[in-house]
């Protein structure tokens, strides 16, 4: 019998692992693989043990042969993590950098609440072709007209700033509008015809809904019409499907509990009551944290929203799930998150990232465990987790149904936007910038510095609400490129979001100027291009 080294190069180790989990063995016998000296996750403590692996399954006894001995030399073992709000991936032209992503952090499962659902199909045939991954999708989500996501998916912005087209490309697909019952009626088949997973709808703010229904200002910032939920959730149900609420105030919880919801799919944004968790709590409802959320930057006064309501979920026994809902951070930052809240920590909070999460993801499927008989998918990490949960990015192996798991990196470039969103997200433009200067003198060809990457960057802030910051990076963009012509037309979109009429005209100006400079523009593209800029130009000239 060979002994093998954990220090042993992961090709050799892949290759134990991998003749460990095939039953029969080349001599006609069922083999197994022993993996000594680790310390293995039971939902409470780290306990010492040796544990065998066979035909892709946890054995706590082998009496047969061993083929190999994998020595873990004290290292923690814990089943592997999951995400229960990530909108990636959302297509399949993303899918290798999304799943690279997820695997890098441990993450075997997803649940993605918000997605076209034009892209489903295709994810799905990717997932089944081998991919370690596991997920399940909303497809797009129920909202009110010009509601949350709209804006996100067709552009323009918040309130007052937002250009929503009457023709919406989205619609039906990445979102689904609806501004009453009979169109609730009318769509609920094409609803269903995607076959979701489950089904995600809008609140946001509900007890200010009558006002913001018609209130231009108010694009972005409203969700579905509260009385519609309960009718929502009896279609669903009636279907077997369960329902996840986007939610942002109190009274957005509260409707969601009385309506029946399966799951709050964010916590909220202002405090809720002791009443309010006891009332999730008796509803069997599951709250998913998103801490690192783009839907607000970072303050003491969020945090201490947060600690609270999350002291109050926990006091209540109500069930919690880790998901970020954030473009660049993961599960593991989430984790975090809630180890510096210093409201859920130690092994509680490791079994909520490996055991609770997983479990929101697939509620009618066994939880994780690393027990006798049950699937040999874990991670080996090189610290314990329980005393810092930052440990969980000290992954040694990791391991699917007694296959070591290699995440094989994307072609492509990361674009230097993801680096600097952390920073833009908590509104530190000035340290977003640094990181962009940093990373152009240390690691240019590591990163995708593109004019698209910046202006990408610009349009999703917008999206956001966020023109004074689109307008800085617009504004840099047109620094770096300063001979674009699409560069300063983007340039001009922010200015018009910000309300500064004077400063979109001089950049429509500069769009003219540049367009002979850029023969690469398809002629089409460039006809529109010039066709906006002088109209606006001429619009200021009058």
């Amino acid at each position: 019998m060979r002994s093998l080294r954990s220090t042993l190069p992961m090709a050799f180790v892949a290759l134990a692992l991998a003749l460990a989990s095939s039953a029969p063995a080349h001599d006609g016998k069922v083999h197994a693989i022993r993996l000594s000296h680790g310390r293995w996750f039971d939902g409470e403590h780290f306990v010492a043990r040796d544990v065998f692996i066979s035909g892709g399954v946890l054995h706590d006894r082998w009496t047969g042969e061993v083929e190999d001995t994998l020595d873990l030399s004290g290292k923690f073992v814990i089943p592997p993590l999951a995400n229960a709000h990530t909108h990636d991936p959302s297509d399949t032209a993303h899918f290798a950098a999304a799943e690279y992503a997820l695997l890098q952090s441990g993450v075997f499962a997803i649940k993605n609440p918000n997605l076209p659902g034009s892209s489903t199909p295709g994810l799905r045939a990717r997932l089944a072709r081998g991919s370690v991954l596991e997920a399940r999708f909303a497809n797009g989500g129920l909202t009110s007209p010009g509601g949350h996501p709209v804006q996100i998916y067709e552009g323009g912005g918040h309130g007052e700033t937002a250009t929503l087209p009457p023709k919406r490309r989205w619609a039906n697909d990445a979102y689904v509008e609806i501004a009453d019952a009979a169109e609730l009626a009318k769509a609920w088949p094409k609803v269903l015809a995607g076959k979701p997973d489950f089904i995600k709808v809008y609140l946001e703010s509900s007890e200010h809904h009558a006002a913001r229904r018609e209130d231009p200002a108010m694009v972005g910032k409203r969700g579905i019409d509260p009385a519609l939920l309960p009718e929502v959730v009896r279609r669903a149900h009636a279907a077997k499907l369960a329902v996840a609420v986007h939610v942002t105030s109190a009274e957005d919880v509260r409707t969601s509990v009385a309506a029946g919801a399966d799951e709050l799919a964010h916590l909220p944004l202002e405090p809720i009551t002791d009443a309010d968790a006891r009332a999730i709590a008796r509803a069997g409802m599951t709250v998913v944290t998103t801490l690192v959320s783009h839907r607000s930057a970072s303050s003491t006064e969020l945090d201490a929203v947060h600690r609270e309501n999350l002291r109050r979920l926990e006091a209540a026994g109500v069930r919690l799930a880790l998901g970020t809902d954030h473009p660049t951070r993961d599960v593991i930052d989430e984790a975090i998150e809630m180890q510096r809240l210093g409201v859920v920590t130690g092994a509680a909070l490791v079994r909520l990232a490996a055991i609770e999460t997983w479990r929101s993801i697939f509620p009618e499927r066994p939880t994780p465990a690393l027990t006798n008989g049950r699937e040999a998918s874990f991670l080996v990490l090189d610290a314990d987790p329980s005393a810092d949960i930052g440990n969980l990015r000290r992954i040694h192996l990791r391991v699917k149904r007694g296959q070591i798991v290699q995440p094989v990196a994307p072609t492509t470039k990361p674009s230097v936007a993801q680096a600097m969103l952390p920073q833009l997200m908590q509104g530190k433009l000035p340290a977003a910038f640094a990181v962009y200067d940093s990373l152009k003198r240390s690691a240019p060809e590591q990163y995708d510095f593109s004019e698209q990457a910046l202006n990408q960057l610009g349009y999703a802030m917008l999206q956001h609400g966020q023109a004074k910051g689109a307008v800085a990076i617009f504004e840099r963009n047109a620094q770096e490129f300063p001979r674009s012509a699409n560069v300063f037309d983007s340039l001009a979109d922010g200015y018009l979001a910000a309300g500064d009429t004077a400063k979109a005209v001089t950049a429509y100006r500069q769009v003219i100027e540049n367009l002979p400079r850029n023969p690469q523009y398809p002629p089409g593209y460039a006809k529109g291009l010039e066709q906006r800029a002088r109209e606006w130009v001429a619009r200021r000239e009058k």
